[in-house]
C-alpha cells in the first residue's frame, strides 16, 4: 500500500516537473528558455555523472533516498536517471523546432507518461511488451485532451498537427526503444509535427507562443 502511494505521488511530481518547461516555454522568451534549460540540463548531466562515476556518491544517495521508498526507478541506480533525460530533450527541443512545436511535444510527454503510468499500474490488464494497451490509451486520451487545450488557448498550430504529435509520441511511449521514453517521446513527437506542419509554415520566434494564434512564415534570409 505504501509502495502504491509512493508510486502516485511520484507519478504526479514526474506530471508537475515535466510541464515547468513547457510552461516556460507559453511565458518567457525562447532565448531565455534555452538559457534556463541548458543550465538545469548541465547540472544534471554533471551530477548524475559523478554520481556513476564514484561509487561511494552513488551508494550513499541510494541509501538517503531508500526510506522514503523507491526513489530511483528499476535500474535507475546504474545508469542516469529519467529527469537527467527529461532536462536535455526540453533544452534540444526548444534548441532545434519551433517554440509551439516544442511546447506541445513536452506536455505531451509529461501528461501522457505520468497518466499512462498512473492508469497501467492501476488498470493495465492487457500487456503489450512492457506496457499495457489500458495505459497507452491513457496516454493518447491525455495527449489529446492537451492538444486540444492548447490549440484553443491559441497555440499556432493546426488541430491535425497536434493529433499527429499525439499519435506519435504514443507510439514512441509504447515501443521498445532502448533509450529512456523522457527522451524519445518528446523528440520524436516534435519532429513528427514538423514534418506534417512543414517547415516553413510554423512560425518560430523568441517570443512567447500564445500571444498571436495566426500561422505566420518564417522570414527569409537577409530580411
Amino acid at each position: 500500500m505504501r509502495s502504491s502511494a509512493f508510486k502516485l505521488i511520484r507519478h504526479l511530481f514526474h506530471l508537475a516537473a515535466g510541464s515547468v518547461p513547457p510552461l516556460l516555454g507559453l511565458l518567457l522568451p525562447r532565448r531565455a528558455v534555452l538559457w534556463f534549460l541548458g543550465l538545469v540540463a548541465a547540472l544534471f548531466v554533471v551530477a548524475d555523472a559523478t554520481r556513476l562515476l564514484v561509487p561511494s556518491v552513488n551508494r550513499r544517495l541510494i541509501s538517503l533516498f531508500r526510506p522514503a521508498g523507491e526513489a530511483f526507478k528499476s535500474g535507475e541506480a546504474m545508469q542516469p536517471i529519467g529527469s537527467t533525460y527529461l532536462v536535455v530533450a526540453s533544452f534540444l527541443a526548444y534548441r532545434f523546432f519551433p517554440p509551439p512545436i516544442a511546447t506541445a511535444s513536452l506536455f505531451f510527454g509529461s501528461v501522457g507518461d505520468a497518466l499512462a503510468a498512473i492508469v497501467g499500474e492501476r488498470y493495465g490488464r492487457t500487456r503489450i511488451g512492457k506496457r499495457s494497451l489500458e495505459g497507452s490509451a491513457a496516454f493518447l486520451a491525455s495527449s489529446l485532451a492537451v492538444g486540444s487545450l492548447l490549440a484553443v488557448a491559441g497555440l499556432p498550430l493546426k488541430r491535425a498537427t497536434l493529433l499527429i504529435g499525439a499519435l506519435v509520441a504514443t507510439l514512441a511511449e509504447l515501443a521498445p526503444i532502448p533509450v529512456n521514453d523522457n527522451f524519445t517521446v518528446p523528440l520524436l513527437s516534435a519532429s513528427a509535427m514538423l514534418w506534417a506542419a512543414g517547415a516553413e509554415s510554423v512560425k518560430q520566434r523568441p517570443d512567447a507562443s500564445l500571444k498571436r494564434p495566426g500561422r505566420v512564415e518564417r522570414p527569409q534570409a537577409g530580411k
